[in-house]
């Protein structure tokens, strides 16, 4: 119930629900299960924009993480580290990647409890760590105005996730090495990746990214004066911005319902 107010943006029922599942989980003196949902409220805090609350929590889970598997602490510093790129801090994403390194070296020379954790869960969580890891140093990367370094970090992340055969992520990086090319005045390349992403997004029906990236093909194709080309791609921002305002409002009408919903199974 708390992920479903989460995706549908209730935020104050997301937490109403991951506190209540805080407290079953004492009740049954199930650690792990509390420092899931302290994750989760991390999470929603971390969205509204509470930075230490969503780091409190954070770090309340790692307390019970760093006892049951290195990788499950790992996880948790990347969490923390994932908090400060929303603070354009630097410094601080670069302390806990590191402490999330040392984590992972910890699980990589022990063996896996498979009372804990699956051989191949563990394997997956270890590849997702890798993807995530070089995402937060691109960033930390770009708030540091160091473009070619954060353009090879998202060129490793793209590479991985390709890997990992996770779409979402590789469009996003698409997107993103796109951008830093365009700032690097590198034109032709510009082009290449973000027409890629455009046609990812377009494919997965991401209206949000369907919008971002035909305007940044429409400023790239401008700057090149390819005017066939760049009101090609105004006449799709202007398409999927509608598209997207129609889906914002469906999203909003659906919330309101689940709220609803909600109040009356309370009561």
């Amino acid at each position: 119930m708390g992920n479903m107010f989460y995706m549908n943006k209730l935020y104050p029922q997301a937490h109403k629900s991951f506190d209540k599942a805080i407290n079953i989980a004492i009740q049954k003196n199930d650690e792990f299960a509390i420092s899931v949902a302290q994750n989760n409220n991390g999470i929603v805090f971390r969205e509204e924009g509470n930075y230490d609350a969503s780091k409190l929590f954070f770090r309340k889970s790692l307390a019970i993480r760093s006892k049951i598997t290195p990788l499950y602490e790992a996880q948790n510093y990347l969490y923390l580290a994932k908090v400060f790129t929303y603070q354009n801090n630097a410094d601080s994403i670069f302390y806990y990647r590191n402490l999330a390194i040392q984590a992972l070296q910890k699980h990589s020379s022990s063996k896996v409890n498979p009372a804990i954790i699956t051989e191949t869960a563990a394997k997956a969580l270890a590849d997702g760590f890798q993807i995530y890891e070089l995402e937060l140093m691109a960033l930390a990367s770009q708030i540091k105005n160091e473009p070619v370094q954060a353009l090879n970090y998202f060129q490793n992340a793209l590479e991985r996730a390709g890997k990992a055969e996770d779409q979402e992520s590789r469009m996003v990086y698409l997107y993103n090495i796109s951008d830093l090319n365009n700032k690097l005045n590198r034109q032709t390349e510009a082009v290449k990746y973000a027409t890629q992403a455009y046609q990812m997004a377009v494919d997965q029906q991401n209206l949000d990214y369907s919008v971002r990236t035909s305007k940044l093909l429409n400023q790239l194709f401008t700057k090149q004066n390819n005017l066939n080309q760049a009101n090609f791609y105004l006449n799709k921002i202007i398409g999927y911005t509608d598209s997207l305002n129609q889906k914002e409002s469906s999203e909003k009408i659906q919330s309101a319902r689940i709220l609803l919903i909600t109040n009356e199974v309370e009561e």
